[in-house]
């Protein structure tokens, strides 16, 4: 019987069936240990986006892919920017320029302002895009605060437009920004205190 109580208890610590709580308790201990980590202000995301970057560092893309997909689905604008290169540098996934440059379009959208230089020179080259001077502009007026180099981007393609393109790219940005802000939402994945 001793061994058969130590068994129950063991099951119960861990979750398992025993000790009249029928599993619960090894639930509300996993429950206590999350409100812990929230209470300390640990951003676990922030881990797994730093794990994501290591693997991809490493060559290991499908660890990559595999901690940066989901962080994408819900909106991280870094892990969406990992998986956007991955597409279109074709490291663990075939070469896939049209769902690179989704990818790319949706952390721009996030406020990745590496993505808004990306989808800036993807405009304007052509690359996966339709070649536009408007956007890429705009894309490279948003990403231009406080970036000397960006704004010299954006200053080379405005040569190279009319004035009612230049026009027409100020004006796409304000609208965007006044919709978005520099960034839409913060990124999930600051680095740790």
């Amino acid at each position: 019987r001793t061994d058969e109580h130590e068994n129950t208890n063991r099951q119960d610590r861990w979750g398992g069936r025993g000790g009249g709580e029928g599993g619960a308790g090894g639930m509300k201990r996993l429950c206590r240990i999350l409100v812990v980590f929230m209470i300390a202000g640990c951003d676990l995301t922030v881990y797994q986006y730093l794990d994501g970057q290591r693997a991809y560092l490493a060559g290991d893309y499908q660890a990559a892919m595999f901690l940066w997909r989901p962080m994408a689905d819900i909106g991280d604008a870094a892990a969406t920017y990992g998986l956007a290169t991955m597409y279109a540098e074709g490291k663990g996934v075939a070469r896939d320029d049209a769902e690179a440059a989704k990818l790319f379009r949706k952390a721009a959208r996030l406020g990745h302002a590496k993505a808004q230089v990306v989808l800036g020179n993807m405009y304007y080259r052509g690359v996966s895009v339709a070649r536009d001077y408007v956007r890429a502009h705009m894309w490279f007026n948003i990403a231009s605060a406080g970036d000397h180099e960006v704004a010299q981007k954006r200053d080379g393609i405005a040569a190279k437009m009319t004035p009612a393109q230049v026009a027409e790219a100020r004006k796409l940005t304000r609208e965007w920004l006044a919709k978005h802000g520099k960034t839409a939402k913060p990124p999930m994945t600051a680095k740790p205190k």
